[in-house]
């Protein structure tokens, strides 16, 4: 078993002695400033001067009472945090030449800030209260409270800023004025937040000490009896498991888990369970007893799976979710502030709505619509969708993502969108925790981030706003159907928009067809109007934006298409009797989704012009049925004109590990072989079985997501559909033997997170491909016996091919430690002919004699690329751009111990000397495509590609004979024989331009 490791952290001061470096600009290290002498911060701002993390202005003064910006806070976090890792990310008003520019890559690895929906960071903005409170709940991961409450100005502050101002006055970080006000829309200044982070690492520094913290795969905890665990832990790597455990302290399930899995068995949490990391099948808690449960989970969706007797006091969903209960488990508060989707038969004693997108398979015993939530909201029980009546009118705007704050992260509550509310008045003297008295505030920044603290600037402060009405509806449209028919009485029209990778949902009623709502600047799509009346839900795609205040189109008229009757029946002809389809617009938007409901068999599509795909049909039985039926309507006529949705014969099959035991649950993937345009079939996998609806083909398994054992294993197993019958029958699928591995640098260092992707050539001269994911270095590929070659490795920031060959035999790797060492990084640049940006891919190869050449790609982003290669001679011979179009290449390059050869790498493209034309013989263009050319000189292995639009094409070629072999029409992918011949001689063709003629089509 491996052994645990406990982590003690350094003390604070030896973290700020560590963290010290030098600010921007010309600053001045002094040991107290002129101007802080007497001052209520003079004691934290005196101690963080002395150890060089913040500084005053060159005239000796400190400034206390000026406001802090975003990008000062930034950097100030960043420095007294120890936060070093970087992660790009690009703001339009942000250079890289700006003195905060690497303190704001720092602090989005960290993940403490967003940028703006418009793509701009704001770092001169300045930082308000309630922005800060957001900060430092989110640096602390401290729970939501409700302690904002006992002050007297924050009734009508925004949701996601009441918890967190909540939680920082709980642990005494910060606290309000002698009046009982909090100020939340006021500015924090330079002294505040110098004493806010200073309590802030007192309490980081408290809490981590003697915490427990397990980073390795495995399973931890007795296997009989039960083990105490004082204090907190901390679990950072995928499928990690505890069980019999008592754990005194708080349990954080951290974001290293990444789409890993969790299992808690037999585990009870006297503190807080916060769920960080974890993915759509990941998390599962078995005869748990845990007191509160946070959900918030900063990108992407997760899944908690509770079964056993488990016991849960309070849920709180804060991000995208799915949560399972099944029969004898128990949760006593559900508060679910982001899309959600509860199933199973467990007990719910009390759910608080306070989203939209809340679908539950069960009623909970007592239901509420939370007090910041739109009355008009409505939720899903058991497939029927009903409004529920909220406490109190609010805002309409209700987040169904991970945060609530446009520019920021939120750490509780509901997550209406922050409303112009008017400015309070100036603070009298604050008590308890002193703060310099504030300013009046303007309308407040719509992202809470925080900031850093390099040299200041003078400031001015800004005029007192004048107060503002509460919210006005903007927005005025109506819906009518195509055919005339009126629309039901009463309804709810659902739209949403996202911004910073948050859905942020609405809802507003529909009389008689006409609607209003207040929303804010933004892009937003209109995605459903369901009667309130009765069952019927119409899905719906409409776009439109929001810009100054005002609707653009300026009246929002919506037509729902005329509708289209059909029917779904199994093979046999019995009909699916109730349930709901799931169809995509495959063009012309790929991103488009729809939804219709199956009652009796039948079904009623309202869709605008457009192909589609259904791609799922979810039955009564709760059976997901993955298809593969395509529509097209145009000018409102579909095509087929007969909808009759015929699935096809049931194929089942079972899959289990190779020593034979059952996998109990997961997703199978299944993909359609000689039919590459199909998209991927999906089959539920119930303790080792699953169903399959596929039409004569040939197919292959080619991913299984499972539970307790990784979130995707790559499988390659291969079957034919002929007549409703699998060969092989009845299908079994063995997931091979596990094989680990580990990736990192050159240098020693390790590639945390990323992908590793193999392939061996089977006999058939097929290839089969498998993935894995990479965790702190550490990679799991299941694999059969063969010989493999590593093509591809991804950082999790860039795509790295590489050559690393090893076999699999007798059950044992050569070489026996997958150890992938990816070689030092050179990095050089490529520029075209007219100075235009280069992107696309180089062609390199080895050009040694001590083994074969072969071949390597590199990609090219802005005409820079980077080059992992061992020593050795190589050449890059092609450049393809994004359109595929090929260019030749004849570039050598030696890699040396230290350095390349040459030292500086720079790749000039030829200029372009062929041109030409490529047309029908009734002068008509071909399709837009690919064609191919090939050299006629004996023992030339030459071939390239050439895109070709609108019927010309410009490209360039060395001095040699060739011929254009054929064309490709990306389209329909039919290919066109041309075998035309030309020359190039001293750079020129030979005809010239190319004109090439090909015969109409037979058709």
């Amino acid at each position: 078993m491996i052994t645990k490791q406990v982590l003690l952290k350094k003390t604070i001061v030896f973290m700020l002695i560590v963290c010290l470096t030098s600010l921007p600009f010309g600053t001045i290290f002094a040991s107290k400033a002129s101007d802080i002498q007497g001052t209520w911060a003079e004691a934290q701002i005196t101690k963080w001067m002395e150890k060089g993390l913040v500084s005053g202005y060159p005239d000796g003064d400190f400034k206390p009472d000026h406001s802090i910006t975003r990008a000062e806070l930034v950097v100030l976090i960043n420095k007294s945090f120890g936060f070093v890792k970087t992660e790009e990310h690009s703001f339009k008003d942000v250079k890289a030449s700006d003195w905060y520019y690497s303190g704001l890559l720092v602090a989005n690895a960290a993940g403490y800030i967003q940028g703006y929906l418009d793509g701009s960071f704001g770092p001169n903005k300045k930082v308000t209260r309630q922005e800060f409170a957001l900060i430092i709940s989110k640096l602390l991961a401290l729970p939501s409270s409700d302690s904002a409450n006992k002050f007297s100005d924050t009734s009508a502050s925004p949701v996601w800023s009441k918890g967190a101002i909540g939680s920082v006055y709980d642990k005494g970080i910060m606290s309000g004025y002698a009046d009982n006000t909090f100020h939340p829309e006021s500015f924090a200044t330079r002294a505040e937040a110098i004493v806010i982070l200073d309590r802030s690492l007192t309490i980081k520094n408290e809490a981590s000490i003697g915490s427990l913290s397990y980073d390795i795969a495995g399973t931890y905890g007795p296997l009989t009896g039960n083990e105490k665990v004082s204090g907190d832990v901390v679990i950072n790597s995928p499928n990690v498991t505890l069980r019999n455990m008592t754990i005194t302290g708080n349990l954080l399930l951290a974001e290293g888990i990444a789409e890993g899995d969790i299992l808690l068995k037999d585990v009870t949490v006297n503190g807080i369970t916060t769920v960080k990391g974890g993915g759509a099948h990941s998390v599962h808690f078995e005869n748990v007893r845990l007191t509160s449960v946070i959900v918030d989970k900063k990108i992407g969706t997760i899944r908690i799976v509770a079964i056993g007797s488990t016991v849960i006091d309070k849920l709180q969903v804060q991000s995208a979710a799915t949560i399972e209960a099944a029969n004898g488990v128990s949760i006593q508060t559900l508060i679910l502030n982001a899309s959600t989707n509860v199933v199973g038969n467990g007990t719910i004693v009390h759910a608080i709505i306070n989203a939209l997108g809340i679908i539950m398979e069960q009623a909970p015993r007592n239901l509420e619509v939370g007090k910041d939530v739109s009355s008009n909201v409505s939720i899903t029980i058991n497939g029927v969708t009903r409004s529920v009546s909220a406490p109190t009118q609010a805002p309409a705007g209700i987040t169904s993502g991970s945060s609530g704050s446009p520019g920021g992260s939120s750490p509780g509550g509901t997550g209406t969108v922050p409303t112009v509310t008017p400015a309070p008045t100036p603070a009298p003297t604050p008590v308890t925790t002193p703060t310099p008295t504030p300013t009046p505030a303007p309308t407040p920044i719509v992202s809470p981030l925080p900031t850093p603290m390099p040299t200041f600037t003078p400031e001015v402060t800004p005029p007192a706003p004048t107060s503002t009405p509460g919210p006005v509806n903007n927005v005025f449209g109506t819906v009518t159907r195509a055919d005339g028919q009126k629309l039901f009485k009463e309804g709810i029209l659902s739209l949403k928009k996202v911004e910073n990778d948050m859905s942020i949902g609405y809802g507003t009623m529909v009389i008689d067809g006409k609607f209003n709502i207040n929303l804010h600047d933004g892009d937003y799509l209109i995605t459903e109007v369901s009667d309130l009346n009765s069952s019927e839900q119409i899905s719906l795609y409409y776009i439109f934006k929001v810009s100054n205040g005002q609707p653009d189109p300026s009246s929002l008229d919506i037509v729902i298409p005329e509708g289209h009757q059909g029917s779904v029946k199994f093979h046999d002809g019995t009909s699916v009797r109730n349930g709901s389809l799931t169809i995509s617009r495959i063009e012309p938007n790929v991103s488009a989704i729809f939804n219709a409901q199956i009652v009796e068999g039948g079904f009623t599509l309202y869709l605008p012009d457009g192909t589609y795909l259904v791609n799922q049909i979810n039955n009564e039985t709760k059976e997901q049925i993955s298809l593969n039926y395509k529509l097209k309507i145009v000018n409102g006529q579909i095509d087929p004109s007969q909808l009759a949705i015929i699935i096809p014969p049931k194929t089942t099959g079972t899959i289990a590990r190779v020593d034979g035991s059952v996998v109990p649950s997961g997703t199978l993937m299944v993909h359609r072989t000689d039919s590459p345009e199909v998209p991927g079939y999906f089959a539920q996998v119930l303790e080792g079985e699953y169903s399959l609806y596929l039409s004569d083909g040939n197919y292959q398994a080619d991913n299984f997501f499972v539970n307790n054992i990784a979130n995707r294993i790559s499988i390659d197993y291969r079957f034919t559909v002929i007549n409703g019958k699998t060969i092989p029958s009845p299908l079994a699928i063995t997931i091979p033997k596990a094989y680990v591995g580990s990736v990192q640098n050159a240098d020693g260092s390790v590639i945390t997170n990323g992908s590793i992707t193999v392939y061996k050539t089977n006999v058939d001269g097929s290839q089969s491909f498998f993935t894995a994911a990479i965790y702190q270095g550490i990679f799991t590929l299941f694999l059969p016996e063969g010989a493999y070659q590593l093509i591809n490795l991804s950082s999790g920031i860039e795509q790295i091919r590489l050559n690393y060959s090893f076999i699999i035999a007798n059950d044992q790797p050569e070489p026996n430690l997958l150890n992938i060492i990816v070689p030092k990084k050179y990095t050089g640049t490529i520029s075209s002919e007219e100075g235009s940006q280069v992107n696309g891919w180089l062609g390199l190869v080895s050009t040694g004699s001590e083994k074969p050449a072969t071949k390597n790609f590199f990609q090219v982003k802005n005409g820079e690329f980077n080059l992992y290669l061992p020593e050795g001679s190589y050449e890059v011979n092609t450049f393809t751009d994004l359109n595929q179009n090929q260019t030749p290449l004849s570039f050598p390059i030696t890699i040396g111990k230290e350095q390349t050869s040459p030292v500086s790498i720079h790749i000039a493209l030829p200029q372009k000397n062929i041109t030409g034309t490529l047309t029908y013989s009734d002068g008509s263009n071909l399709a837009d495509g690919l064609f191919f050319v090939i050299s006629t000189e004996s023992g030339s292995t030459f071939q390239l590609t050439v895109s070709m639009i609108d019927g010309k094409f410009d490209f360039y070629l060395p001095d040699g004979n060739y011929r254009v072999m054929s064309h490709l029409n990306l389209t329909n992918k039919i290919s066109t024989f041309i075998g035309t011949n030309f020359t190039v001689i001293d750079g020129k063709s030979n005809p010239g331009p190319v004109v090439i003629i090909v015969p109409l089509p037979e058709w």
